[in-house]
């Protein structure tokens, strides 16, 4: 990429050929569709809107979605094109991925987090992204799922503390605080000040301070 940017601001001949490629809008019913979770390999991605479109959360990164067609798409930050997948009743079941022609492992979209397996830290990464999207429901089953796999990790029990928070249920998110600060002994002490961390976070980025 460093020497492709190289040879296009110096005009190398015969170097360098950008892909063009055509973007269209595509229906808000459609994209609505697409959102939830993927696994492929070892990795998740997130499909989620936001206030300028529809972005595809992987590794930390929030990467714009650009559609070529109704079903393909890609992003600035990654390789692969990717084109979502459906079953016969029209419902959408993951998506393909391809580099340079060469197909690589399909995504699969996740629809009940209590079928997963994975590590329950990884499950709680994908409750906090949720959460700091106010996907709230999304995010109590993958925290739920992450807590049942990893009942002594606190960090779950706090982040699901702050979702039935912005959902209103205040005595709820009390009694999951209390237990957060239970379990937040031994190994687990440092993370004592995750709650009003957390707090400064939520007031920076436009969640409701008045409930």
């Amino acid at each position: 990429e460093l020497i492709n940017s190289v040879a296009e601001v110096y005009n190398w001949k015969n170097f360098y050929f950008p892909e063009v490629k055509n973007v269209i809008t595509v229906p808000e019913a459609v994209l609505k569709t697409y959102e939830g979770i993927y696994l492929f390999e070892d990795k998740y991605a997130i499909v989620l809107p936001k206030e300028d479109g529809y972005y595809y959360l992987t590794d930390g990164v929030y990467s714009k979605m650009y559609f070529t067609s109704e079903k393909e798409f890609f992003n600035e930050e990654f390789l692969a094109e990717k084109t979502f997948l459906t079953d016969t009743s029209g419902n959408v079941t993951g998506f393909s991925r391809k580099v340079k022609g060469k197909e690589y492992s399909q995504a699969v979209k996740v629809e009940n987090a209590d079928t997963l397996s994975l590590p329950g830290d990884q499950l709680n990464t994908m409750g906090w992204y949720l959460l700091e999207n106010k996907q709230y429901d999304k995010a109590i089953s993958f925290l739920n799922r992450g807590i049942k796999l990893m009942p002594n990790d606190p960090i779950a029990t706090g982040n699901l503390g702050h979702c039935y928070l912005f959902k209103g249920d205040f005595n709820k998110a009390i009694k999951l605080y209390q237990d957060f600060l239970f379990r937040a002994v031994g190994p687990y002490e440092s993370v004592k000040d995750m709650i009003s961390q957390d707090f400064v976070f939520f007031k920076n980025n436009g969640f409701d301070t008045v409930l």
